[in-house]
């Protein structure tokens, strides 16, 4: 009975001993330069879609009577609140005055441009609400817009949410375009001065979803807005997995040595797929100039490399303000 009970069992415990296993350094060097590979393949396709030049092209002209441009404000031109009421009607790009100027009216606003890449592009904001926040400009509560081009629907966007305590508490967020799709949502909790935050974010094309990333966070309340005690996350980003953990509330922030109060309450593991072969840990350490922190990606043998030497862009969302 007990021989048939450990043969049975077998292939669950080899299962789970191989749960994770360390690669070397070059193997692992190997794998990062494989994830930047494919991060920078994606950026560069996804640069050259007309899709997002057409929406760059709207971006870099102050003159349209959209929401964000608007909120690229600067000293002698300060952020005022968009009245999508007032800014309905038709729009036409003049090529001489390089500015969008009216020409008719419409329940919707709508803007009709051309440029270099394509002859007929066509943008319409068909619905716009948003919510005043003391901390920053408005808050977008609904909105929902569509882009041509050449006589083609090439773009969609909704995105709904809502405010409360003065920081937003749900978004549900969608692009797609004929191939593509990209979803956002947050979710946030709060019980007196305690709360939980759950972010997703997902880009798929083809019905491909290559990068997934889901955020859980315990938060406590200030009067500033919020901050992490707990966070886990998971990114799932091509062949790759990033699984971390980070304890906030109990890492000192007046230690001495932060980094190490940072790494013993962290820990953040870089993964290939399948087999969850770790290619290194992520840490904080002196960058070499003075006190000054950064971090680092640490190989099994214990040699460490800053993260911005293989991962640029994982460095640049560690730097991101949530």
């Amino acid at each position: 009975m007990l021989r048939k009970t450990i043969v049975c069992l077998l292939p669950l415990l080899l299962l789970f001993s191989c749960g994770r296993k360390n690669m070397g350094r070059e193997e692992a060097i190997r794998s990062l330069k494989v994830l930047n590979s494919d991060f920078i393949n994606f950026f560069s396709q996804a640069g050259e879609m007309q899709e997002l030049r057409a929406l760059r092209f709207l971006w870099d002209h102050d003159s349209v009577p959209l929401p964000f441009p608007q909120e690229k404000y600067s000293a002698g031109h300060p952020w005022t609140p968009y009245d999508f009421t007032s800014s309905l009607g038709v729009y036409r790009l003049d090529s001489i005055k390089n500015r969008f100027l009216p020409t008719g009216s419409d329940s919707v606003v709508r803007l009709r441009f051309s440029t270099a890449d394509f002859n007929a592009g066509e943008f319409v904001l068909e619905k716009y609400r948003a919510a005043p926040l003391t901390s920053r400009p408005d808050f977008p509560l609904e909105l929902m817009a569509r882009l041509r081009l050449d006589d083609q629907e090439r773009l969609s966007v909704s995105h709904t949410a809502e405010v409360a305590d003065d920081l937003p508490l749900h978004i549900l967020s969608r692009v797609t375009t004929s191939a593509s799709e990209m979803n956002f949502s947050l979710d946030r909790t709060r019980d007196g001065d305690n709360g939980s935050l759950l972010i997703r974010t997902s880009l798929a094309q083809k019905g491909f979803r290559f990068i997934d990333l889901q955020m859980n966070a315990l938060i406590g309340y200030s009067a500033m807005g919020y901050y992490f005690n707990d966070i886990t996350f998971t990114i799932k980003a091509f062949d790759h997995l990033i699984d971390g953990t980070i304890h906030y509330g109990l890492i000192d922030p007046t230690a001495r040595d932060y980094a190490r109060s940072f790494n013993t309450h962290s820990d953040i593991v870089i993964m290939e797929m399948p087999g969850r072969k770790v290619a290194g840990k992520l840490i904080l350490a002196p960058n070499g100039q003075g006190d000054l922190l950064d971090y680092f990606i640490r190989f099994s043998d214990g040699h460490q490399v800053p993260v911005n030497e293989y991962l640029p862009f994982l460095n640049q969302l560690l730097y991101m303000k949530l």
